[in-house]
């Protein structure tokens, strides 16, 4: 159900960046609002589902495992939310010792992930070649998969509109193409990673 609710907003997302150029702020506040309601589903009423489908995507994902190697951002991402469990229980707090806290802290990092995965080549370009709907979108969208998957993503977003772009200059060399819209490579790179999940 999550996957389809995903696929749709991808693709409405996506049409309507190809369409204008741009998103309306008050399309992205809705899914940041949507966002936001699914953690709090995921962490406080479906948590046993969330590390259900985690152990699934984990051992899905082998192919693409052996192909790029994830072992060293795995291992970071996971020795990151164990040394966070680790300094945060010793305070004493037992909210700090419940699975609810580790789910928010491993929903945190794929945003944190998917933020910087974006945001560096965003800041990079001084917010001229990647647009900040683009940023919202990426970010918020991560949420929903292991950070191997928000890595995958990523590459297959810019492999496909690097091929987008080649296959484009090619069909019409003496056009020249200024901008294309990245949010539908974006969502075909988070969907190529559902289908490898």
């Amino acid at each position: 159900m999550i996957n389809i609710l995903l696929i749709c907003v991808m693709i409405i997302f996506s049409i309507e960046d190809i369409k204008h150029k741009s998103v309306p702020e008050k399309w992205l506040n809705l899914l940041i609002l949507l966002t936001i309601v699914c953690i709090v589903v995921q962490v406080f009423i479906f948590p046993t589902l969330v590390t259900q489908v985690h152990k699934s995507v984990n051992s899905n994902l082998q192919i693409v495992k052996d192909s790029m190697s994830f072992s060293l951002l795995r291992t970071f991402s996971y020795n990151c939310l164990i040394k966070i469990k680790e300094s945060t229980s010793s305070t004493g707090i037992t909210f700090f010792q419940t699975e609810y806290y580790f789910q928010i802290l491993r929903l945190s990092m794929r945003c944190i992930f998917g933020y910087l995965l974006i945001g560096l080549p965003y800041f990079i370009s001084r917010k001229k070649g990647i647009g900040s709907a683009d940023l919202i979108f990426f970010t918020a969208i991560s949420i929903f998969f292991p950070i191997e998957a928000i890595w995958c993503a990523y590459f297959f977003a810019f492999v496909s509109g690097g091929l987008f772009l080649c296959s484009l200059k090619l069909m019409r060399p003496k056009k020249i193409v200024k901008t294309i819209p990245l949010m539908p490579f974006l969502s075909v790179g988070f969907i190529i990673s559902m289908v490898l999940m």
